[in-house]
């Protein structure tokens, strides 16, 4: 994994964030995705794999 910093992909639950995270991270990069449920950006970062990390905009 890169350390060239961290990627935060907000509403990545949705399709098209969900996707740009995933590319993201088989590219390499650390990624967190947000959205406004903690739980399902939880979910959608456990779902996706690669360590992924969710957490809620606030």
């Amino acid at each position: 994994m890169t350390t060239e910093g961290v990627i935060t992909v907000i509403g990545g639950t949705g399709n098209l964030g969900a996707a740009l995270a995933r590319k993201l991270a088989q590219a390499g990069r650390q990624v967190i995705i947000g959205s406004r449920s903690a739980e399902s950006a939880q979910r959608a970062a456990s779902e996706l794999g690669f360590g992924l990390t969710g957490l809620a905009n606030e």
